[in-house]
């Protein structure tokens, strides 16, 4: 062969190879255009959605719909498990409704073809996902950026002319968990919303309310003082998420009542919560499995609690079943149950949060003759019995705690985010204007969020941490909701460099003691005036900027300022202001200047914010219907 010939051949080969390259290349980057880039998420159940995924379950999704596949990046650490799958939504572009076999398949993109990791044929209903886990054995090397793919394809074409597979089907983000390994601490935190401290047996209460919880709090270590940040659901919650205070994480202001007490809820500032650090997607990036099992309501990731959560499945009715009378708390443990059986293996954790203490009262445990005459006692008998509902459930949960091997290995904490009134400093009678009809026993005119009196913000905050031996078992510091994010985080020696108000309480644990207690502040109202507070070394001062600007209601004969010395005073009857007001400037001093924190870390939170634009709309109607069930709306 001539040296010509031979240059010709070794040239065409060479142009053939390039113009391989280049396509493969081409299709590859093609490929990979279609994969939208987004916030780590895993779902490890099967579960029916509700409406548009995003908005009621925080499984990251990408919009998919006329793609065959979506290309993504995953980097899973050894022992780590990759968890992916699709949904089929029921926004369909199609006249035909196929409801027949779809095949679902997972591979390692290679050059020559596909490395295929998982492929099945499965049949979904509309609103069902389907989930996979790939572990080591399945993905091979781990330590190491992988690229994976899903794809999704009709697979009966006969059958679903017309239509294509991936027009019905969004791809769920990978996210990486570990499985449980030694040494490796759980976490589950139990919220039993609307719980006074003083309503519990372990914390002096008569009532015999929770033999579980006194229980647990006796093998465990109870904050006899702890305060919350806010007298109701939401700031107070985002505040033991964030470790931050209302006016600081700004999670409180969503709701806008107005004349008829219609609410709305705001995008930007759930976006601008969702965009935040919280303790759960700390322990996300550490290798935590994430779930949420809550009462809906205000707990609900449509407007921004899901933040870090895997999955957020919330209850779509509030209160006792009518039809089985099944109480909320029976129904919420038991899905907990029923998580843990099927993923105790892995590295998790786990929020567990019931309304069953909040209105309207149901259990009648406590009522007999001798309360019915009297209308507040009623009420009062009738949310002590919710109280020992949810404890009762409560200690079936531990049982199944403990029967799963999860003792030995899982930090358990008890926490409420307010209490509730009854005429400890209220009554309907003081209400302006006050109630248009007669309230039924079951319900509450004035139930919570329109004060900081102790009522509202003394809550149970109790830490059960296995294999630790406290020289205390009953801590008498005053301490936050805000310290429970920087504790836990220090228990299971994780880092966290983002801004923080709470303090970690792990060397009071273990000490059980300290020279000096951080303030508490206490804000953002519900109802009534916006009223801040301050509690700092026995005293509380309360501050109305504008007590005639009322949210809801309002009430009679305030006092713009008002300072208690809760030594002597505990039930907070006589403001000692006037006789003490160089105090009173001192405390309010401290308080400007703890807001004025709040606000510079607000206004950093927000410069690396970018909201996504979506106008403000109106809840969806299983949010409102559960707002309805707790008294919120009409």
């Amino acid at each position: 062969m001539s040296d010509r010939k031979r240059s010709i051949i070794v040239f065409s080969a060479s142009v053939a190879l390039a113009g391989m390259l280049f396509l493969l290349g081409f299709r590859y980057l093609a490929v990979r255009l279609q994969a939208t880039s987004g916030e780590k998420a895993s779902y490890s159940l099967r579960l029916p959605v509700r409406g548009q995924d995003r908005l009621h379950q925080t499984m990251q999704v990408i919009d998919s719909r006329g793609r065959k596949g979506v290309m993504f990046d995953v980097f899973p650490e050894k022992g780590e498990v990759v968890e992916t799958g699709i949904v089929r939504t029921d926004r369909t572009d199609t006249l035909w409704g196929y409801s027949g076999e779809f095949r679902f398949r997972i591979y390692h993109p290679k050059w020559y073809g596909k490395d295929v990791l998982f492929e099945d044929t499965i049949r979904l209903a509309l609103n069902e996902r389907f989930t996979v886990r790939l572990d080591q054995e399945i993905l091979g090397d781990t330590g190491r950026e992988q690229t994976i793919v899903c794809e999704i394809e009709k697979e009966d074409e006969s059958m679903a002319k017309g239509y294509e597979a991936h027009s019905d089907f969004q791809f769920l983000v990978p996210n990486e968990f570990a499985k449980s390994g030694k040494g490796d601490l759980n976490v589950i935190i139990v919220s039993l919303d609307t719980l006074r401290a003083d309503h519990l047996g372990c914390y002096g209460y008569e009532r015999d309310t929770s033999p579980n919880i006194d229980e647990f709090a006796r093998r465990s270590i109870l904050f006899s003082d702890a305060l919350s940040s806010s007298p109701w659901t939401t700031p107070s919650h985002q505040s033991i998420f964030t470790g931050l205070y209302p006016s600081a994480h700004q999670n409180g202001g969503l709701f806008t009542f107005n004349g008829d007490r219609r609410i709305r809820a705001e995008s930007e500032d759930a976006d601008f919560f969702r965009s935040q650090q919280t303790l759960t997607s700390v322990l996300r990036d550490h290798g935590y499995n994430t779930i949420a099992i809550t009462g809906n309501g205000f707990l609900t990731s449509r407007l921004g609690f899901g933040n870090g959560f895997n999955i957020c499945q919330e209850s779509s009715a509030v209160g006792r079943d009518a039809a089985t009378g099944i109480a909320e708390s029976e129904r919420i443990f038991t899905l907990a149950m029923e998580w843990l059986e099927e993923n105790s293996d892995d590295k998790f954790f786990l929020f567990v949060h019931t309304y069953e203490c909040h209105i309207p009262y149901q259990s009648e445990f406590f009522v007999s003759e001798d309360v019915r005459s009297d209308l507040n006692d009623l009420r009062m008998a009738l949310y002590d019995g919710d109280i020992r509902t949810a404890d009762t459930y409560f200690g079936k949960f531990l049982e199944k705690v403990d029967a799963l091997g999860l003792t030995s290995n899982t930090l358990v904490v008890l926490l409420s985010d307010h209490g509730e009134e009854f005429g400890d400093h209220y009554t309907e009678s003081d209400m302006i204007p006050p109630p248009s009809e007669e309230i039924p026993p079951n319900r509450n005119a004035l139930d919570h969020g329109h004060s900081q009196y102790e009522e509202m913000i003394h809550v149970p905050l109790i830490f059960y941490i296995p294999g630790f031996e406290a020289p205390k078992t009953r801590i008498e510091n005053q301490v936050r909701l805000i310290d429970v994010m920087p504790t836990t985080l220090d228990i299971l020696n994780i880092e966290y460099d983002g801004p923080m108000q709470g303090v970690s309480l792990l060397e009071l644990l273990r000490t059980g003691q300290r020279s000096d207690d951080p303030p508490s502040i206490s804000e953002f109202n519900e109802g009534g005036p916006e009223r801040k507070a301050i509690r700092k070394d026995g005293y509380k001062y309360i501050w109305i900027k504008h007590p005639d600007d009322c949210k809801r209601n309002c009430f009679k004969n305030l006092a713009r300022h008002e300072l208690f010395d809760l030594r002597k005073d505990p039930d907070e009857m006589n403001n000692i202001f006037l006789p003490n007001e160089q105090l009173s400037k001192e405390y309010h001093k401290i308080l400007m200047k703890q807001l004025e924190e709040s606000r510079g870390i607000n206004e950093m939170l927000r410069a690396g914010f970018s909201s996504s634009g979506r106008a403000t709309g109106e809840i969806d109607k299983n949010v409102s219907d559960s707002l309805k069930a707790l008294g919120y709306l009409q």
